[in-house]
């Protein structure tokens, strides 16, 4: 495993219930905060691997990563990204909400986008 997690941030007011990369539930992430600092998302930090036998439930270097997601109320979401090697002290944060996922490096420039689409893909089930 990589010393690099993926910060995972849900920017959603529904918390997920799953969220799975690669097949294998990495774990849930809750709805955005509410009270006196409003709008603050929560986070899971996801493993990142070089060996695609470890993929499932953490993200592949340099690899397409199929992603499914499952909001508490049900509803099934997917995407595809590319995770980078990134060089030592540097971190990558993926932003996902219900409709477009944007992974930032640590100092906060955008290494890709791209669409969220409902339903479950890639023949995998939550």
């Amino acid at each position: 495993m990589s010393d690099h997690p993926v910060y995972v941030f849900n920017i959603t007011s529904q918390a997920i219930g799953a969220f799975a990369p690669n097949g294998l539930t990495a774990g849930a992430i809750d709805n955005w905060s509410g009270g006196e600092t409003p709008f603050v998302p929560a986070q899971l930090a996801v493993p990142t691997v070089d060996d695609p036998n470890q993929a499932p439930g953490n993200f592949l270097v340099n690899a397409n990563n199929k992603v499914l997601f499952k909001t508490r109320s049900g509803d099934n979401y997917n995407f595809e990204l590319d995770v980078p090697q990134v060089e030592e002290g540097m971190s990558l944060i993926l932003y996902v909400s219900l409709s477009d996922w944007v992974l930032y490096n640590s100092e906060g420039f955008v290494w890709n986008m791209g669409p969220v689409r409902p339903g479950a893909a890639f023949g995998l089930s939550l």
